[in-house]
């Protein structure tokens, strides 16, 4: 799934709405439920609260892997528009 950097920098890419949109989840309130539940991975580490991405989170210098339970990965691909 390929979204806008402008998005990351300036705090409008939450990670509820990166798992909604790469399928990983079908709704914001699933999204909410699996984080609490501790089964959203961001690049390989769990995260156990809602947060924004920023470009810390870039692997590779434009995305990043979501992963839900084992198998399920989605690449968040962050592209600059112009």
């Amino acid at each position: 799934t390929s979204l806008p950097r402008a998005s990351l920098r300036e705090g409008q890419s939450s990670l509820i709405d990166g798992v909604v949109a790469t399928g990983l989840c079908k709704s914001k309130g699933e999204a909410k439920r699996a984080i609490a539940a501790g089964s959203i991975y961001v690049n390989n580490r769990r995260e156990a609260s809602e947060r924004q991405f920023s470009e810390k989170d870039l692997v590779a210098e434009n995305a990043i892997v979501l992963r839900m339970g084992k198998r399920n990965y989605a690449l968040l691909r962050y592209v600059d528009e112009g």
